[in-house]
């Protein structure tokens, strides 16, 4: 398995764009492959990987650390497998609180 660092478009490989192999996975314990619930899959690298302007770390809070109500959250990925879509894309997401939620419907 390998992971591919940099590069956004499905089509074609960006410059700067860098493959590194795969040490370990480990996939999210709710994954559901047939709803696609918790697709999300933490790895490590086989290899360090040097910082560009197209690769960075990726933030993670401590595992105590609740998400306050109203928190912006980024999300980003292409999508189903089969999803026409060739370019990775953003998502801004604003975290609500469960209970405001179970209010409002």
């Amino acid at each position: 398995m390998v992971a591919y660092l940099g590069d956004v478009d499905k089509e074609f490989t960006d410059p700067g764009a860098v493959t590194v192999g795969v040490e370990h996975y480990w996939w999210h314990g709710g994954y559901n492959a047939t709803t696609n619930a918790n697709d999300i899959m933490l790895v490590r690298l086989r290899t360090d990987v040097i910082y560009t302007d197209n690769i960075g770390p990726l933030c993670l809070p401590q595992s105590a650390r609740r998400l306050v109500d109203t928190a912006t959250c980024m999300e980003t990925g292409w999508g189903r497998e089969q999803s026409p879509i060739q370019c990775c894309q953003r998502l801004e997401l604003l975290v609500i609180v469960a209970g405001v939620v179970a209010l409002l419907l």
